[in-house]
């Protein structure tokens, strides 16, 4: 029996539930079937509210361990898919997200196409964090992009002075 468990079964039972919970019938494998529910023991378990007055309560260090673990309900949802996000890995922009964040920020187009060198895909995606790496050339050629960009969004830094005479 895991802490989880441990913890669980100092909670209301079936003869005496409070809030309409029979914990009796609830384990850390239901966890991502009733996430508001341990969610709310969660809250209450933190703050000493649980198990209710009268009612057989853990020792503080098994309360104090779960819940300064994190007690964290994700990594009780027994393997559900959505239960865990996983890790994302930093990758860069592809084109299309570069060109749009420009339009966003800067308020005008550009042609990614242009500017930066062709995106590896990885299975017909091209947004794939695995394989948007950044190498040092590619770097270079996005540092060269945001330069011609910033020209095109503040002008050149030192523009030529003209003159006409009429």
């Amino acid at each position: 029996m895991g802490p989880a468990e441990r913890i669980l079964r100092g909670l209301p039972h079936s003869e005496d539930w409070a809030g309409s919970v029979d914990f009796d019938g609830l384990t850390a494998a239901d966890i991502a079937d009733n996430t508001p529910v341990f969610e709310a023991a969660m809250r209450k378990l933190r703050g000493r509210l649980m198990p209710p007055p009268g009612n057989e309560r853990p020792a503080e260090g098994a309360i104090d361990d779960f819940v300064g673990s994190g007690g964290t309900l994700s990594g009780l949802g027994g393997g559900k898919p959505g239960t865990n996000p996983g890790h994302i890995a930093v990758h860069r922009l592809n084109r299309k997200e570069y060109q749009n964040a420009i339009e966003d920020v800067l308020a005008f187009k550009v042609d990614a196409e242009d500017l930066l060198p062709p995106d590896t895909s990885s299975e017909g995606f091209d947004n794939v964090a695995e394989v948007l790496q950044v190498s040092p050339s590619f770097l270079e050629q996005y540092l060269s992009a945001a330069r011609a960009v910033s020209i095109l969004a503040v002008g050149e830094a030192a523009p030529r002075s003209r003159s006409r005479v009429f």
